[in-house]
């Protein structure tokens, strides 16, 4: 629990970190005896052989290999695809929440508290859309990195489920929180690579182009192994010293044979790649990697919206604070997944009323009358732009200017996103594009109002106290003044 306070930067809700570390053992060995089990790694004496990675102070991480979400996916949808009663279904997406205030026939419904009554589902395979009624709904949705020019999130991470928040009307918390990995492959063909922290874990220094040590102690005590934000600006500051394009992971003490059976994964990228860590070293820029904030949530899921659950990245439940502590995503969507299945068994059981009454009519969706497919062209342009003013102005750091300029960028980017949104044929890219300028305005709002800088959300103009590298070219801000 320590770690995780010491990593959230003063910012983590204390009950909810309680929650997680107390029952995260459990809940884990909750699914040691499934079938099939999740493989994690073993020693020759058959006890866990734990990892070590950012922020950690002994080794905890349960790990596969250095594809330990896949395995554990892997393992999830087998069990999902025993069990008759989940219909799964592809090529989908969802669209909108249908709320009682926002898609209900009756205007007055507005004089009643509002309530999650389902939602509209998008087919994207043939054009379709489904009005989906539902007693409970489960937002799941995982995070927004595809809206910055550097992640390492897949192509799905275009912040659907916080989009769908905002428009519903429920208030997003923490969305300056967005965390940066600092080694991500720098790679003209394999960029957006993840090279895991545990490589770090296992001795991996981080070296500048001048090959000097990147992460001494004066920088921080843990040096390699300091939270994300401290060595993602270390390495940003390092290579604008150097007026280098990237910094290196020395990893040359490991040898081929260890790299093969520690790190499989990232060791046949890194040799598809003609690159041999265990005699060159590895070409690393930072990229984003976990958004902190999101939906609010309790740890069973609620959010402000009733009916309305939320876990995982699209959750904020106060466990990550302002700095995501390595390994703790997974642990949480365990606990709080299983604990959100749980809170809905009993009010089922319970019969606790829902006010996703049949008896209350819904609207089915209205298509705009758009007809025509958009250029690709147009979309193409506008993700690269979007893509540009979040990693240029709502960065690893940031400023009043910098943010009032990515707000301004972007309110007039937006307006113009709704328009090919409301003026053509609807399809998944449209939506995912309208997704993450909402996602990115929000973010860069809550960015300029917090005038202070805790964890990675890092302001230049309002750095820590004691910060050595506070910058003089941007003059601080009055406080109280509202985002532009």
């Amino acid at each position: 629990m320590p770690d995780v306070l010491a990593a959230g930067a003063g910012v983590c809700r204390a009950e909810a970190v309680e929650v997680v570390c107390r029952e995260g053992g459990t809940r884990l060995g909750q699914l040691f005896g499934e079938d099939p089990p999740i493989p994690f790694q073993k020693t020759g004496d058959g006890s866990w052989d734990l990892g070590l990675e950012g922020g950690h102070s002994i080794r905890r991480i349960l790990y596969h290999g250095d594809t330990t979400g896949n395995a554990m996916l892997t393992a999830f949808h087998t069990w999902i695809s025993r069990e008759p009663r989940i219909d799964v279904q592809t090529d989908t997406m969802a669209l909108d929440l249908i709320t009682r205030h926002h898609n209900t026939a009756d205007p007055r419904n507005v004089y009643e508290p509002n309530a999650g009554l389902g939602a509209y589902l998008f087919r994207y395979s043939d054009g379709t859309m489904d009005t989906v009624r539902a007693a409970y709904t489960v937002l799941a949705t995982g995070g927004c990195g595809q809206i910055y020019q550097y992640t390492s999130n897949p192509p799905i991470a275009t912040g659907d489920g916080l989009a769908m928040a905002i428009r519903a009307g429920i208030p997003l918390i923490n969305m300056e929180y967005t965390q940066f990995h600092p080694t991500v492959l720098h790679h003209r063909d394999y960029g957006g690579f993840l090279i895991s922290e545990a490589v770090r874990g296992e001795g991996a220094v981080l070296r500048d182009y001048d090959g000097q040590k990147i992460m001494t102690s004066k920088v921080h005590p843990q040096q390699d192994l300091a939270p994300r934000d401290t060595v993602t600006r270390e390495i940003l500051r390092s290579m604008a010293r150097c007026a280098a394009p990237c910094v290196f992971l020395d990893a040359c003490h490991m040898s081929s044979e260890f790299w093969q059976n520690r790190f499989p994964a990232i060791y046949s990228l890194l040799k598809k790649a003609n690159l041999d860590p265990s005699h060159e070293w590895i070409p690393v820029v930072p990229a984003f990697h976990f958004h902190c904030g999101g939906i609010p949530a309790t740890m069973d899921g609620e959010s402000p919206l009733h009916n309305v659950y939320a876990i995982g990245e699209a959750s904020c439940t106060g466990i990550h604070g302002a700095n995501r502590l390595a390994g703790m995503s997974l642990l949480e969507g365990v606990v709080c997944g299983q604990r959100c299945a749980e809170h809905i068994a009993r009010r089922r059981k319970d019969r606790v009323p829902a006010p996703a009454h049949k008896d209350i009519p819904v609207r089915d969706w209205e298509p705009y009358p758009g007809v025509d497919k958009i250029e690709r062209t147009w979309l193409e342009q506008d993700w690269s732009t979007l893509r540009q003013i979040m990693w240029n102005y709502v960065g690893p750091v940031r400023s009043q200017r910098l943010l009032q300029r990515a707000i301004h960028d972007l309110r007039y980017l937006s307006s113009r996103i709704d328009d090919f949104y409301h003026s053509y044929a609807i399809e998944r890219s449209i939506i995912e594009l309208r997704n993450a300028v909402s996602v990115g305005l929000s973010i860069a709002r809550s960015a300029y109002m917090r005038r202070e800088s805790y964890g990675c959300h890092y302001r230049s103009d309002f750095p820590p106290p004691g910060d050595s590298h506070r910058s003089s070219s941007t003059p601080p801000h009055q406080n109280g003044a509202e985002a532009p």
